[in-house]
């Protein structure tokens, strides 16, 4: 008789990225994704906890000035001298 080795459980990474997957393709609730990870003890509390982060990101948000949230352009200007057409 063969002796075989046990099966080795798939890393925690690839796990992890199969949970996302499934989630962001919409195949599974928060509440399923989060369970999945297996080290939440209270889902309903942490989910409680993510949307109040995300409230107070878009507080963040809306109280910057548009100027803050405008790309700024760090290109250095041109000399208008080297642009202009040479006769």
């Amino acid at each position: 008789m063969q002796n075989w080795k046990p099966i080795v459980a798939r890393d925690r990474q690839e796990v992890s990225a199969e949970i996302i997957n499934r989630h962001n393709a919409g195949l599974s609730s928060r509440q399923k994704a989060i369970s999945d990870f297996g080290d939440i003890e209270n889902i309903e509390e942490e989910l409680a906890r993510i949307e109040e982060d995300a409230a107070k990101k878009i507080e963040q948000m809306q109280s910057m000035s548009p100027k803050d949230t405008e790309p700024k352009d760090d290109k250095p200007e041109m000399d208008k001298n080297l642009t202009k057409d040479k006769k």
